[in-house]
């Protein structure tokens, strides 16, 4: 059982340039919570997730929260939230081993690359899949 197997490859994924608001409505609308933050050629520079951008927001008993929020996330780049020293795994990268890295590492996901490029991502929601697929078996 290999990562390629099992990974989302229609990945989602922005660029260090683009806002916070940009992440945000991306994530919503994909209905994760991360996202790979790449440069023009498709390496991975970084991830930033919902909690990153929940911790560079303002609190919700500001005064005018949502325009406070907006703004905010408007000027804000994900380069400026995300973790940058992010660690990636080959999609040839035998299931069991990929799994044991999202543990020790205690991460939501983590980007699956070929050649250094992003591929796929994996996460703990996918091995939550494999986990009843085989207990179904």
């Amino acid at each position: 059982m290999l990562v390629k197997d099992y990974m989302t490859r229609e990945v989602a994924s922005v660029l260090a340039n683009s806002t916070l608001a940009q992440a945000r409505e991306l994530m919503e609308s994909k209905h994760i919570r991360q996202i790979p933050v790449v440069d023009a050629e498709g390496v991975v520079q970084g991830i930033v997730s919902k909690r990153d951008i929940y911790a560079a927001s303002v609190s919700n008993l500001t005064d005018n929260y949502e325009r406070s929020k907006a703004i905010l996330e408007g000027r804000l780049t994900v380069s400026e939230v995300m973790t940058g020293d992010v660690k990636t795994i080959d999609q040839n990268m035998p299931l069991a081993k990929a799994a044991v890295q999202l543990q020790e590492l205690r991460v939501g996901a983590l980007p699956v690359t070929e050649q250094g490029k992003l591929v796929g991502i994996i996460s703990s929601s996918d091995f939550l899949g494999i986990a009843v697929m085989l207990l179904e078996k």
